[in-house]
C-alpha cells in the first residue's frame, strides 16, 4: 500500500490559502486529509476525500498529508507537504529628511522596523505623484546633489508577500542665497548725510549691512536687516553692501554702492593791500 505524495504548495503570504494541493501516486482509498502546525507533533483531520485540497486562510506554517487505506490493509499516510508562511511585508518610515541648499546631498536617510527584504528605494519630485526607482537595497541611503525638493521612501518585500512602501521623508531644497544689487551711486560734500540706499534683486533675508572706507580692505557690520539704509553724516568716501542668507544656504554679499565724499572748498581772499603814507 502506497500513501503517495502531494504536489503544489510552497511559500505563501500570511493570510493566504495553501493554494491547490494534489495527491498522486497512491494506492487505495483516500480517507481524509490532515493538517499540523508547529511543533508538528499532532494532526487535525480534514473531511476531504478528493485528491485535491485548498485550505482556508493560513496564519502560520502548516504541514498537510493525506490518509489512504487499501481494502482491508492498514492505513498509510502520504508524504507531507509543508506550506511555509511569509510574514506580511511591513515597513515604517524613512527618517533623516532635512532642509538643504541646492546642490547639496540629502544627508543620511535611514529605514528601520521593516519585515522583509529591501527591494529598492524610490524618489519623487513635485507634484509627488510618480516615483523613480533607486538601486539601493540597504537600510541607509544618501542621494547625489539635489536641485529640487525631493521625497524618498523604501520598498520592502517579505518572501511571496506583496511589496510594501515605507512612509516617505522630504528633503527640502532651498535656492542659493543671492545678494542682490544697488543701482547708481551718489556724491556728497564732506560732513553731509547720504540719501537713502535701497537693495533689490536679492534672494533670502537681509542679515546685516556693512561699510568700508579706504583702503576698502575691511568691512564694518551695520545692524540693519531691512532693504533700505540711510547713512549718517560722512566725512570720507564709503562703500556699502548688504549680506543676505536664504535658509540653510551660505550667505551672499550684494554688489557695492559708493557714496563719494568730496572735500569742502577752501575759501580764497582777493583784492589789493593798502599802502600807508608817511
Amino acid at each position: 500500500m502506497i500513501g503517495g505524495s502531494i504536489i503544489g504548495g510552497s511559500s505563501v503570504c500570511s493570510g493566504s490559502t495553501s493554494g491547490l494541493l494534489t495527491l498522486s501516486g497512491y494506492t487505495g482509498t483516500l480517507l481524509r486529509w490532515q493538517s499540523s502546525v508547529a511543533p508538528f507533533s499532532s494532526w487535525t483531520d480534514i473531511s476531504n476525500t478528493a485528491t485535491t485540497f485548498t485550505s482556508g486562510v493560513l496564519t502560520q506554517t502548516t504541514q498537510f498529508r493525506a490518509v489512504v487505506q487499501n481494502a482491508s490493509c492498514g492505513i498509510v499516510n502520504s508524504a507531507t507537504k509543508t506550506v511555509t508562511l511569509d510574514v506580511v511585508s511591513v515597513v515604517e518610515s524613512v527618517t533623516g529628511g532635512t532642509t538643504i541648499c541646492s546642490g547639496s546631498t540629502s544627508g543620511l536617510l535611514s529605514l528601520s522596523g521593516q519585515a522583509g527584504t529591501i527591494v529598492e528605494w524610490q524618489s519623487s519630485v513635485s507634484p509627488f505623484s510618480d516615483w523613480t526607482g533607486i538601486s539601493n537595497t540597504t537600510t541607509t541611503y544618501t542621494s547625489g546633489a539635489l536641485t529640487v525638493t525631493t521625497q524618498f521612501r523604501a520598498i520592502v518585500q517579505s518572501g511571496s508577500c506583496a511589496t510594501a512602501s515605507s512612509g516617505s521623508t522630504k528633503v527640502t531644497v532651498e535656492s542659493p542665497s543671492v545678494g542682490g544689487s544697488f543701482t547708481g551711486s551718489t556724491s556728497i560734500c564732506s560732513g553731509s548725510a547720504s540719501g537713502l540706499i535701497t537693495l533689490s534683486g536679492y534672494t533670502g533675508k537681509v542679515k546685516k549691512w556693512q561699510s568700508s572706507v579706504s583702503p576698502f580692505s575691511a568691512w564694518t557690520d551695520i545692524s540693519n536687516t531691512t532693504t533700505t539704509y540711510m547713512p549718517g553724516v560722512l566725512t570720507q568716501t564709503t562703500l556699502f553692501r548688504a549680506v543676505v542668507q536664504n535658509g540653510s544656504c551660505a550667505t551672499a554679499n550684494s554688489n557695492t554702492t559708493t557714496v563719494q565724499v568730496n572735500s569742502l572748498p577752501i575759501p580764497t581772499i582777493t583784492g589789493s593791500a593798502n599802502t600807508c603814507v608817511g
